[in-house]
């Protein structure tokens, strides 16, 4: 007898077809009990994928799904309320917090913020170095807009008067002679005592520059020292 002519091989795009999965057509399931199943069935696996690529990737998951019936299943490679708050938008208080926790985790010797606009000039930034460098007791620099002869200090009259009521306030509360606590140029001293006053998120995302003085003053006072002497403020040339 013959033998059967030999077979074509499939080409690759007909084992692509043969071998591939089938589309499937997408949308709403009617009927509850098949709902409820698909539901119970996806829902695993999806948990179960977060879970592997957290692992696998060291990366932070977070997944939350409430189903038709409005109950909550979740799972969190850490803890879900903290990972999902750093999503927040937290103003520039958050925005400074974590910018600083994450240059003490680096081993910054010291860490800073400026304003974004550079209303306090960077040129500014080498004498608060130098006052940390060259006093040793000194943990904090903040710039001071003090408007002096032979300085560029621009502020409108109103913000001024504004904010010499509210500074004027805040050194009453805190038992501090500052002159400037809203100023956006500030250095610190990096280390080991600088990072439980970053730990927490602020209760305010605009004058978060109080919290961070209370938090000082705190720490300090629970060691016996005054914030007053560990505190320098530098009047700005501009």
């Amino acid at each position: 007898p013959r033998s059967p002519p030999p077979r074509k091989p499939l080409s690759r795009r007909v084992v692509a077809r043969a071998v591939g999965r089938k589309k499937v057509d997408i949308r709403p399931i009617p009927e509850g009990r098949k709902r409820q199943v698909t539901f119970m069935k996806r829902k695993t696996g999806l948990l179960k994928k977060a879970m592997e690529l957290s692992i696998l990737c060291q990366c932070d998951m977070a997944v939350v799904i409430f189903n038709h019936n409005g109950k909550l299943y979740d799972y969190g490679s850490t803890d879900i309320h903290k990972t999902i708050r750093r999503f927040r938008n937290g103003g520039k208080g958050e925005a400074v917090r974590r910018g600083v926790l994450h240059a003490l985790d680096t081993g910054a010797e010291w860490v800073g913020y400026w304003d974004a606009d550079l209303a306090t000039p960077l040129d500014e930034l080498e004498r608060f170095c130098a006052v940390l460098r060259e006093e040793p007791a000194k943990d904090v620099v903040f710039g001071a807009r003090v408007r002096l002869l032979g300085r560029r200090i621009e502020r409108k009259l109103y913000r001024h008067l504004y904010g010499r009521a509210f500074v004027t306030a805040v050194s009453t509360m805190l038992a501090l002679p500052i002159y400037d606590t809203q100023c956006g140029a500030k250095l610190f001293r990096g280390g080991a005592e600088l990072g439980p006053v970053f730990a927490e998120p602020f209760l305010s995302r605009w004058i978060f520059d109080v919290e961070i003085l209370a938090r000082l003053a705190g720490r300090y006072e629970a060691r016996g020292v005054e914030l007053a002497d560990r505190l320098v403020e530098v009047p700005l040339r501009r």
